[in-house]
């Protein structure tokens, strides 16, 4: 209850770090929220841009947001320090740059009280580009009580084979969920502080694992936004750290709950790949090997493609003076917009050269994007596509 005696149903923590861009957007969609007796916590995370008088300003207008204000200590503290201060019988989290349904509260609000369920869980929908994918959990719609959670769910709740997006049960995010309070805070008090990365996995884990009633609804009102500045995809030495504790934890919880260890390994073969990828800015997916040999040196050309072949051809041509200039093009308004190396096929098309290179693994795709090209008069004999070649096991780092 707040000072007033008023019963607050559910506390919503944001947290928060340069998120200007976004999080209005987020707070706006939370405050639609068709659920009424729901109190907004805003965690400033050392924010260097204007993300905290954003946060102010919401504080000032609406009496059921407040703001903490701390320094940069991770969203993991900041969501601790979030539960710590909210009020609510029931927690949810909402990522600044992500929005949420209008009913998604109180869906979830209800099926917990109807059930006593301790954690409610249910889907979400990755926002990417103007792409849309939803991802309902493979854990089948339901009442689960703590038999059942421990026979039908921590068994599979990580992973338990090579794939682990694809067989693990539920998935381990704490932002498509809603905890009872005293339950999210224990879990999140006894995570280690120096997992700054990867907590959610952790959290999920201990959750599931001590609640006695747990409901899974195949429904996706929760928004995560894919882009460039996405927090996984920022580079952050001290994941380093983080992953590492956080498999240690992993084995210890395992251990203790004499379940998932199995699970456990296969998971740190994502935690590894996390950790390279963030902490050390080095890019794990296929390698694509640039067809040098098909190409004299010192040409000029026009690399159609930014993504995960375009990218990795430019990644290589850049850093080298194999050509002696490197047109980068892609049809993505998007892509053009977020990275000012890449132009538009008509701008490319002004310069000269003398190839372009489609950096396309389909071979569909590649025939679309020659027939325009041909439309825009290029010559048939300085189009090129070659189906990528890929070399298993290689890394390669982010440009700068």
């Amino acid at each position: 209850m707040d000072c007033n005696g008023k019963r607050i149903k559910v506390s919503v923590i944001i947290p928060a770090y340069n998120s200007e861009q976004f999080i209005k957007e987020c707070i706006e969609s939370v405050l639609a929220s068709t659920l009424e007796d729901m109190e907004i916590i805003l965690v400033d995370d050392g924010s260097t841009d204007g993300t905290g008088s954003i946060c102010d300003e919401f504080a000032v207008k609406f009496e059921n947001i407040s703001v903490i204000h701390q320094k940069n200590m991770g969203q993991n503290t900041a969501r601790l320090n979030g539960v710590l201060a909210a009020q609510g019988e029931f927690i949810g989290f909402v990522d600044s740059d992500d929005w949420i349904d209008r009913e998604m509260f109180c869906t979830l609000w209800k099926k917990a009280i109807e059930y006593n369920a301790d954690m409610v869980c249910c889907g979400c929908i990755y926002e990417k580009a103007g792409s849309r994918e939803i991802r309902y959990n493979r854990l089948a719609e339901g009442l689960y009580d703590s038999e059942m959670i421990w026979q039908e769910v921590l068994p599979y709740v990580l992973a338990f084979g090579s794939n682990y997006d694809q067989e693990r049960l539920i998935e381990p995010h704490l932002c498509d969920k809603l905890f009872k309070r005293e339950l999210v805070r224990r879990e999140l008090l006894d995570v280690d502080k120096r997992i700054t990365w990867g907590e959610d996995a952790l959290v999920t884990l201990m959750c599931i694992a001590e609640s006695e009633k747990m409901s899974v609804l195949r429904y996706a009102p929760y928004h995560y936004r894919v882009h460039k500045d996405s927090v996984s995809r920022k580079n952050d030495e001290r994941a380093l750290v983080s992953y590492a504790v956080l498999l240690t934890e992993l084995l210890e919880h395992c251990k203790k709950y004499q379940i998932c260890a199995r699970q456990v390994r296969w998971y740190g073969i994502t935690a590894a790949r996390d950790m390279l990828k963030i902490g050390l800015g080095v890019q794990n997916s296929k390698f694509w090997q640039f067809p040098y040999h098909d190409f004299a040196g010192k040409t000029q050309i026009i690399l159609y493609g930014a993504g995960e072949v375009g990218y990795c051809y430019y990644v290589q041509l850049a850093k080298n003076s194999y050509f002696s200039k490197v047109i980068w093009t892609d049809s993505s308004y998007e892509k053009q917009k977020n990275d000012r190396r890449i132009c538009t096929i008509n701008e490319a098309l002004t310069t000269e050269y003398d190839f372009v290179i489609i950096a396309v693994e389909s071979e569909k795709t590649a025939m679309e994007i020659k027939k325009g090209l041909l439309e825009k008069k290029v010559l048939q004999d300085k189009i090129y596509w070659k189906k990528p070649e890929w070399i298993e096991g290689t890394f390669v780092f982010k440009l700068d």
